[in-house]
């Protein structure tokens, strides 16, 4: 004789099998051949953003949580650049987010959220990079950008401690990245 009804208890899977439905809803049923790039990042005070770039360049964009609601907000088109390749995402703390478009041309773009509003895109640097491209922030108020050196494909990277005002120049990871 049992004494008691199992307990479902929800566990890490469930929770990433609806957080997957969810982004999935809020970006759109899209083909998974379509998708070449989703960049995401969590800004503080429980706010998430996350991009979606596609086969043909176009990015889609959505947050959590939503404007009134329980799910995703509509996804809409964030304009890019052309020749869109590649996305990175950090946020140097609450209500700032910054994105990262890589171009096929080597260009590396960048606009941000803050305090209510984006900015319009700007050229990150002149050196021109190769993706792959990856951002994060070790602190608040601090966000780094990594790259490929598009001439040596030496991995490369810039930061900034203050809001428009980055590092000088890329600089190279001390001993790279590869294993000797």
């Amino acid at each position: 004789m049992r004494c008691c009804a199992p307990v479902r208890a929800a566990g890490w899977l469930d929770r990433r099998d609806r957080a997957v439905r969810d982004i999935s809803a809020a970006l759109g049923e899209m083909s998974p051949a379509s998708v070449t790039r989703l960049a995401a990042v969590g800004v503080r005070d429980h706010h998430v953003e996350v991009w979606l770039l596609d086969a043909e360049g176009r990015v889609s964009h959505s947050w959590w949580p939503p404007d009134g609601g329980v799910r995703w907000n509509k996804p809409y088109d964030f304009p890019v650049p052309g020749g869109i390749v590649d996305l990175a995402a950090a946020s140097r703390g609450p209500g700032q987010a910054e994105v990262f478009a890589l171009d096929n041309r080597g260009v590396l773009w960048h606009r941000w959220w803050h305090p209510s509003s984006w900015s319009g895109w700007q050229v990150f640097h002149r050196r021109l990079v190769a993706p792959p491209i990856a951002a994060c922030s070790l602190k608040d108020g601090h966000i780094e950008v990594f790259a490929l050196d598009a001439a040596t494909n030496e991995a490369i990277h810039r930061f900034s401690d203050q809001p428009s005002e980055w590092q000088d120049d890329w600089i190279p990871l001390d001993d790279g990245l590869r294993p000797e």
